[in-house]
């Protein structure tokens, strides 16, 4: 009798030992089970967390994300239009990472409309990786690090913008109102990038990218900072009443010429005309003596800016600037 006791109980460990043998391995393979797809965005986005992936899209409401790590709306297909549609998009605040609006590379030839509504408290409020993507009436304020970040991509433009504020000291991104890194051929115009933490405007490697009619005011270190790239344009802007430097073409990211350089690359042939650079705390322009081949003049005076009409139309006119 205890001989068969025995051998029972045994059958019976044996069959619990390969149940919790078949569950771990079930709970293993369920754990390495990639991520969920992030949702198809509808033609009315109600939410945050979706992928845009063609047509013409609208906002439904305003969108406000608690991740901070999380894009709140994803662009991966080509030539997909976003319109906000008079609603705002709010991220957590705090130390976030995401982006409000990421455009994939695979994003090419998007437009995004802001009409005139704030995209805030993001990591970044639009980051942008394609190229030939158009931004209009978009107002990139209060975000973690930048307010426009172009990333590698070429032919983009933003128009009649806000990356910062004129007049809301408050309203800055806690690092740079734009940042352009080796991107080519894009298009910053007629747009506010002031009140930011670090810089207004930063374009960090790449070539013949333009600036026009912008203001780099109130910023904490440079309104304008050209960073080993070649080619840039910089007409009829402002860099006034910065922490350091109005215009800075040089390579240490702070302190202007004699800062810390290390071995970055040095910026060649950029034309600044038609600028106004003055009441900086340092000095108005600085070249550090490596950049060659710069064309700076005519920066006593700007032309007369009709920064108002952005505020009472919507036309956007996709167009290249001849400085």
């Amino acid at each position: 009798m205890n001989n068969i006791l025995i051998w029972t109980n045994h059958r019976r460990w044996q069959k619990a030992a390969r149940t919790i043998v078949y569950t771990a391995s079930l709970l293993m393979l369920l754990g390495a089970a990639p991520a969920a797809a992030a949702k198809t965005c509808k033609k009315l986005i109600k939410a945050c967390g979706c992928t845009a992936k063609k047509g013409h899209l609208t906002l439904a409401n305003d969108l406000t994300s608690s991740s901070p790590s999380a894009d709140c709306v994803t662009i991966s297909g080509a030539h997909v239009v976003l319109d906000m549609a008079g609603h705002k998009i709010t991220g957590p605040g705090g130390a976030a990472t995401g982006a409000g609006i990421h455009v994939l590379a695979q994003g090419n030839g998007a437009f995004i409309d802001g009409v005139n509504q704030p995209i805030s408290n993001f990591g970044t409020g639009i980051l942008v990786e394609a190229s030939d993507v158009v931004m209009a009436f978009v107002e990139l304020r209060s975000n973690a690090q930048f307010g426009l970040k172009i990333n590698g991509g070429s032919r983009n433009s933003m128009y009649n913008s806000d990356a910062g504020n004129e007049s809301i000291a408050s309203s800055g991104n806690g690092d740079t109102g734009v940042l352009i890194t080796n991107g080519n051929d894009n298009l910053i115009d007629d747009i506010f990038a002031s009140h930011n933490a670090k810089y207004g405007i930063h374009v960090s490697g790449g070539t013949n990218n333009s600036l026009h009619d912008l203001d780099g005011d109130f910023n904490g270190t440079y309104g304008i900072w050209i960073d080993g790239s070649n080619g840039a344009r910089i007409v009829n802007s402002t860099g006034k009443s910065n922490g350091q430097v109005g215009l800075y073409i040089g390579c240490a990211p702070t302190g202007g010429i004699g800062g810390a350089c290390g071995s970055a690359a040095v910026s060649s042939k950029v034309v600044a005309k038609f600028g106004q650079f003055n009441s900086n705390t340092m000095a108005g322009v600085q070249v550090d003596s490596g950049d060659l081949a710069n064309q700076i003049g005519l920066n006593q005076n700007k032309l007369e800016r009709h920064r108002g009409r952005r505020r009472c139309e919507r036309v956007v006119r996709h167009e290249s600037v001849v400085p």
